[in-house]
Order: structure tokens, then C-alpha cells, then sequence
């Protein structure tokens, strides 16, 4: 295979990967001398260098002559495809002369805060590059996130590949480390949070006297940075360009490498920490929670946290031998994921996806609500189990539910044909929360209801009720919450969604504290802490507080999804609503916890309770022209799943999950409001016409986790074997799955060839071969199981 590879920053990275190709490919390289000066002389031989000259921004006709002469050089070296890195204002434009398949890897997909370099460019141009990739390559999951979420690149086509060891292990071998120095390395942008590793200085050195902190990096105007300085004489500051020999000193002398950052994709620092064998303390935003192994190779705090980011620091700084041990952790896991001949392996196996496409992906093209591939031979995975278009539950918050005939009419309306007060039923898969204590003597679990006690646990059992709704407002004591795992662990089913309750000092996280009152369940030091039982006994997500309303999450055509919460019919009330969807966007893109999940509109993320475990933390969806919680009762739900709502969810190709508190009907003659019945009569059409898959939360998250993770293996072997290797998932580790966990997986698979799914040793029985769909692509599912009926 022959490869240009064509880069205008990142001198170090990209003389690597060249040279790591190079074993298997042959490689042009493409690279401005003066980012390439430094680090020529390791690049491998059998590479063809050409170096350019790299104009700035603002000299169009300059810029014009170097874009020439790099299309020129690739046209005579005729490769089979063109790898990208980034993005660059007027090759971005250059783009389509180009007619060889591209591959981009993106290390930011947006504009970094503060970073006045890259705001140089355009969104809509560097969009413009993403859009035009055959195949994508991201450096973290949660870069991967974004692009899919923000850019509308197809899910398959984006590929995580760890970030290329730097760093040359050998350099400044004589120099000893420091024991007391804290090193900050690389351009100082906003982003990057030195103000707050500047603002922990005074809470490290109150416990470390000797310790210092070394800034090294150009960037940033350095004067508002020593302005903050309590102690100027505790920093040792180097704000210029700092070259190889003079970063192998620094990391050589450095105990600990901090990364305070407030937003981030990834970072290239971390690689070159663990190759000098140097622990790291890192914030939780984007990739990086991917790169630092919490407690193994370093420590992950919140962003903004000065005192958390000092403790962790002081830990390590005052424990010559953990930080030996996490230095070894991570230089193997540098070894074992980011070295250049693994990265170049799979790396060269997107090439041969980019090269077996022949074209170019456009969003356009994408038949609504399906991502899939562009080659009828490859096996991929369908967005949603077949036929649907989108997914849909509705997650109703027991609050306000009066009884138990209450209850089970409301269910037996949602979930059977039986005939109702409101008529037939709509015969659904639609689940209900419950808590065990209740200070309103309503419907809950230890309410003195025996009658409610015993229909919670025949529901639970058979998964209809799928929430645990805190462990309710009258739990106060650790002996209640016990008392109530202790009736969980005797069902037949277990409870894996947890939901926050306002008022209930049981509810996890402490980030949405202004909404609920006191949150102390994952707070080890408090008398109700429970997060590690619970995740123990195996909840696995989390409702903390985040809602939205935007219209479908992880959309499979996300472009403009702030558009999605505008209504016609309620102009200046929709208006606003995008204004404090916008903020919550702009927030979350500041590392604001509260809204990460906005930032990227995807469903789920992995994130950390106060105890230090990690959860997946899903968003809800609620909207209605007065405000949320009116479209969170049993009438405002018509208006959340109206007929405007539904179209589209299935335009753009998402998941739902419906917040609401169908116990909320005192304004209604009957359990459900009219208006509700018959949105939820139009909600079983489009279910049952094979448009919505309807499920509960708990199932349609686990279906979801699944499509996000799943790992296979395809074997030719008398038709197609698809092989079921591990779920990969970024907070409960790799597993193989319970056949239940893949429930709704739908293959995309060759035409007219059999197949058989294997999932260990076994076969999986009865699979479901469908017709072509839309996409005209045929497939296979894993049945999905519908619930029976308690009643």
C-alpha cells in the first residue's frame, strides 16, 4: 500500500508514525521544515520526505504556492490513500482536488478556549475537512463521541487509535530526579488550567515545604499567570519553546506532571510522561480519564478543584515509591497500547477500510436514522435493532403515585391489550421506579402497604420496574439503605438503573446539590454513604440530574441538533429553550461536570461519584413551552412525545429517554391524562409500524452500551461467522456478555450469505435473518425478549 501522509503541525508525532508505516507500507511524508527539523534525523529511511515551507495564515498567495506543491507530490506519487492529520485552513479548502480516498485523524474537534492559533480557522472550514474523510481516526472515545455528536461523521467510520509514544527514553539518562519538583509542560493556553495548579501551590507547599513548580511552554500571555502567584519563588518558569533536549530534562527531573486542564481531546504530554516512567495527576475531562489509569498509573481529580488537584499531588510527591510503581504502570501501558509498531497496525487497517470504500462517506447519503458501512462485504452493526429508525423509553419517577390500584392501572395500561378504564391498553415494554421510604405515606416499598411491597417485587422481577428512585426521602440511616439491597439481592431480577429524587439525601453526586437538597450516598465520610454496595449488587447507570431538550441523543445525523428543540407553534418559548440549551453546551465545553453531557448530546458517559467509582451517568429528555416540570406530569408527557417529538427523534436517528412522573395526574379525571393516552396510542403505531423500538430504561440503556462496545471478530467459515469477543466497556472493564446484554443486535451482513453468531464456545440460537432496509443492506438480529406481564 502506498500512503502520503500529510501533516502541518505535530513534527514528532507524525515522523514517527511515518517511520512505524514504513515496515508495511510505502510512506511519502509531507511535513513543513520547520516542524520537522527537530526530529528528521530518527525518521526511518525508507520514507520519502518532502519538506515544505509553511507560510503564515494570512499570505493567501503564499499559502496558495504550498498548497500546489504538496497536491503536486502527492499526484506524482499516485498513493492509495492520503492520511490527513488535523486541520489547516487552506488545505481544508484544497480538499476536494484531492481523488484519492482520505483519511483525517482529528486531534481537536473544535476550538479549544483561549486557543487563539486555532481560532484561526473557521468551524464551518474544518468541518468542511471532517465531512470530507472516508475514514476518521480520534485518539480518545470521547473525541470519538463528539465528532459523531457534533460533526456528523458516521459512527463507523471513526476510529479510536491511542496516541503515538513520544519522547526519546534514552535522552538526559545521567540526570536524577527531584523529588520536590511538580512539572506543568506544554503551550499555555486558557484551557489548559495552570491557574488552578498556580492556585493549589500555597495547599501543597503548607504540606510539602520544598516543593516547587516547574512551568515549562510557550503560549499564553505569561503575566496574568504570575500575577496569581501567592509564592513566586515556589515556581520555576520557562515561557518559551522548549526543545527535545531540554523536555527530556524537565520530565527527567520531575517527580509528578500535572495536567489542570479544564477542557481537553487528549494530550500528547501524557505519552512522553510515561515514557520517562513519571506518574500523572489529571483532570476528568475528555480523553484523558482514557490515558491516566486512576490509582495505576496516576490520579484523576475534578477540573477547577485546586484543593483535590493538591492532595493528589501531595500523595505522590511524598511517596517516592508509588510513584515508582505508577511510573512502571505507565510505561507499560505505553509499551502495550501506544507503541509506534502497535499504533501503526491499526492504523494501517483503517487505511485498508478507507482504500475497500472507493468513496466518500457524505451525511447526505445516509438513509435517515442508519449509519452503516460502504461495503456490502464488511459486517457492521445497525444503529437500532431491526426494523427501527430511533429508540425510545419512558422513564416515569414514582412521585406523587397514591396507591397500588393507582399503579397497576397505569401499568396494565402502558404494557398489556387488557381492557382499562381508558380502554384497551397499549401493550408497550414501558417500565416504573419505586423507593423503599416515603415521608407522604404514598406508593413505595416499606410504606406499611404490604399489598405495594409485594406488587414492587413481582414487577421488579419481571422488569417492569426497572428504577430505583434513591432509596426514598424518609431514608436517613445506613441500617435502611441495607435493609433495602438486602430484599433486592432475594429477586429474581436485578436492579441496574439508579435515579435521583429530589429531597432524598440517599441521591449520588454532589454535582446537582442546587436541585435535589443534600446528596450523601457516595460520600464515604456520610452515615447514608451506599455507591459501593450499590454498584455492587450491580447498578450500572445513573440519572444524577442531567435533562435536555434536544430531541434525540447519540443522533445518527447529529448536525444542528440544537435545531430540534425549536417549535413552530411556540416560537419565543422554543427560542429560549435553545438559549439555555446553548449554555449548557457552552458550559459543558468548559468542563462544567453539570453538562458534559449536553456538550457532546450523548446519551451516557462514564463518570466518577465521590468515592472515586466510576457509573454511566445518562441524560433525559423533557421539554414543554411553560417549562420542564410541567412537561414532566401525565399531561405534559403528550406534548414530549407528540407527533412533532417523534418525527424527529426519527429524522435525526437517536435514542430518548423520556422523563416524566406519570403519578403526577391531579389535574386529570382519569390515571392518565386524555391527551396523554392518545399520544401514547400514536407512540404504539409508530412502535408497532417498526419505526420507534419502545423499551424500558433499563433495557434500551443496556442495548445501548451494547451497540456503543461490543467487540467481534469476522470468520469466513462456511458463509459468515461473527464471533462475540467482549464487551469493551470504559467503566465496568472487558466482559464476555450475557446473551440477555445483546438483545436487539442487528448485524449488517453480505447478501444472500448464511451466517451464525457465536458467543464463547456456543452457537446463539433462533438469530433473526431480515430483509434489506433501507440502506439495501440485509442483516441479522438477536431476537429480543419481550417482558411478561406479572398480572
Amino acid at each position: 500500500m502506498k500512503v502520503a501522509l500529510v501533516s502541518f503541525d505535530f513534527g514528532e508525532y507524525c515522523i514517527r508514525l511515518a517511520s512505524a508505516l514504513s515496515r508495511d507500507a510505502e510512506v511519502l511524508l509531507l511535513l513543513p521544515e520547520s516542524q520537522s527539523a527537530p526530529f528528521v534525523s530518527r525518521l526511518d529511511r525508507a520514507v520519502t520526505f518532502r519538506p515544505f515551507d509553511k507560510p503564515r495564515l494570512r499570505q493567501p498567495l503564499a499559502q496558495m504556492r504550498a498548497i500546489r506543491t504538496i497536491l503536486r507530490y502527492i499526484r506524482e506519487f499516485d498513493p492509495d490513500v492520503v492520511h490527513f492529520q488535523h486541520w489547516h485552513l487552506w488545505f481544508d479548502l484544497a480538499l476536494p482536488l484531492l481523488k484519492y480516498p482520505l483519511v483525517l485523524t482529528i486531534h481537536d474537534p473544535t476550538h479549544h478556549v483561549g486557543d487563539r492559533g486555532a481560532e484561526k480557522t473557521p468551524q464551518a472550514i474544518i468541518n468542511l475537512g471532517y465531512r470530507r474523510a472516508a475514514q476518521v481516526i480520534v485518539h480518545s472515545r470521547a473525541v470519538r463521541d463528539q465528532v459523531v455528536a457534533q460533526v456528523g461523521v458516521p459512527e463507523n467510520s471513526v476510529h479510536v487509535i491511542p496516541h503515538i509514544a513520544l519522547g526519546d527514553e534514552q535522552a538526559k539518562s545521567e540526570i536524577k530526579e527531584d523529588d520536590h519538583l511538580i512539572l506543568f509542560f506544554g503551550r499555555i493556553w486558557e484551557y489548559k488550567g495552570l491557574e488552578y495548579l498556580i492556585r493549589a501551590e500555597p495547599l501543597i507547599t503548607e504540606q510539602v515545604p520544598n516543593a516547587r513548580i516547574l512551568i515549562a511552554g510557550e503560549g499564553d500571555d505569561f503575566g496574568r499567570y504570575r500575577r496569581m502567584m501567592v509564592h513566586p519563588d515556589r515556581f520555576i518558569v520557562h515561557n518559551d519553546y522548549i526543545g527535545e533536549e531540554q523536555r527530556a530534562e524537565y520530565f527527567r527531573r520531575a517527580s509528578v506532571v500535572v495536567l489542570p486542564y479544564v477542557e481537553a481531546s487528549q494530550s500528547g504530554v501524557i505519552p512522553v510522561a510515561y515514557t520517562f516512567g513519571k506518574p500523572v495527576v489529571a483532570t476528568t475531562v475528555g480523553g484523558l480519564p482514557e490515558m491516566v489509569e486512576d490509582g495505576r498509573t496516576g490520579y484523576l481529580v475534578p477540573p477547577r478543584d485546586e484543593r483535590q488537584l493538591a492532595d493528589a499531588i501531595v500523595r505522590l510527591v511524598r511517596d517516592k515509591e508509588l510513584r515508582r510503581h505508577m511510573g512502571a504502570n505507565g510505561k507499560r501501558k505505553l509499551d502495550a497500547e501506544c507503541a509506534p509498531a502497535v499504533v501503526a497496525r491499526q492504523t494501517l487497517a483503517v487505511y485498508q477500510r478507507a482504500v475497500a470504500g472507493k468513496s466518500h462517506p457524505r451525511i447526505s447519503r445516509i438513509p435517515k436514522g442508519l449509519s452503516v458501512s460502504r461495503t456490502e462485504n464488511q459486517i457492521t452493526l445497525r444503529r437500532f435493532p431491526y426494523p427501527y429508525q430511533a429508540a425510545l423509553a419512558i422513564c416515569s419517577d414514582i412521585d406523587d403515585t397514591q396507591d397500588t390500584n393507582e399503579f397497576l392501572e397505569i401499568q396494565r395500561f402502558l404494557n398489556t391489550k387488557q381492557t382499562t378504564s381508558m380502554g384497551e391498553g397499549v401493550g408497550l415494554e414501558i417500565g416504573n421506579s419505586f423507593y423503599f421510604y416515603d415521608d407522604q405515606n404514598h406508593f413505595s416499598c416499606f410504606g406499611g402497604d404490604e399489598r405495594a411491597r409485594g406488587a414492587i417485587r413481582d414487577f421488579i422481577s419481571a422488569g417492569y420496574v426497572d428504577c430505583l428512585h434513591s432509596f426514598g426521602d424518609a431514608a436517613v440511616r445506613r441500617d435502611q439503605v441495607l435493609c433495602g439491597l438486602e430484599m433486592l439481592a432475594k429477586l429474581d431480577r436485578t436492579i441496574q438503573v439508579w435515579v435521583n429524587h429530589y429531597g432524598a439525601p440517599s441521591n449520588l453526586s454532589r454535582k446537582f446539590e442546587y436541585m435535589f437538597g443534600e446528596c450523601r450516598g457516595d460520600d464515604p465520610n456520610s452515615n447514608l454513604y451506599h455507591a459501593n454496595l450499590l454498584l455492587d449488587y450491580g447498578v450500572r447507570f445513573a440519572w444524577l440530574g442531567a435533562s435536555t431538550r434536544v430531541i434525540g441523543q447519540s443522533p445518527a445525523r447529529p448536525r444542528s441538533y440544537l435545531a430540534t428543540v425549536f417549535d413552530p407553534r411556540h416560537p419565543e418559548s422554543s427560542a429560549l429553550s435553545i438559549l439555555k440549551e446553548a449554555r449548557k453546551w457552552a458550559l459543558g465545553t468548559r468542563g462544567d461536570e453539570r453538562f458534559i453531557l449536553h456538550r457532546s448530546n450523548q446519551l451516557t458517559r462514564a463518570t466518577r461519584l465521590e468515592d472515586g467509582r466510576q457509573i454511566h451517568e445518562f441524560i433525559r429528555y423533557c421539554d414543554h413551552p411553560n417549562d420542564v416540570p410541567q412537561g414532566a406530569t401525565s399531561r405534559g408527557l403528550a406534548h414530549v412525545i407528540s407527533r412533532r417529538v417523534l418525527d424527529r427523534l426519527k429524522s435525526v436517528g437517536g435514542f430518548t429517554i423520556v422523563y416524566t412522573h406519570l403519578g403526577k395526574n391531579k389535574d386529570c379525571r382519569q390515571v392518565i391524562a386524555p391527551e396523554t393516552q392518545a399520544a401514547l396510542r400514536h407512540l404504539e403505531n409508530e412502535y408497532r409500524a417498526g419505526k420507534i423500538y419502545v423499551t424500558t430504561t433499563s433495557k434500551l440503556l443496556t442495548y445501548y452500551n451494547a451497540f456503543k462496545h461490543l467487540r467481534w471478530t469476522k470468520r469466513n467459515k462456511d458463509g459468515v461467522e461473527i464471533e462475540i469477543d467482549c464487551l469493551d466497556d470504559p467503566v465496568f472493564g472487558r466482559t464476555v456478555p450475557a446473551i440477555r446484554q445483546l438483545e436487539g443486535i442487528t448485524f449488517y451482513v453480505p447478501v444472500r450469505q448464511p451466517v451464525r453468531i457465536c458467543l464463547g464456545e456456543s452457537e446463539v440460537k433462533g438469530i433473526q435473518r431480515n430483509p434489506a432496509d433501507e440502506t439495501g443492506m440485509e442483516s441479522v438480529t438477536i431476537p429480543v425478549t419481550r417482558l411478561v406481564y406479572p398480572y
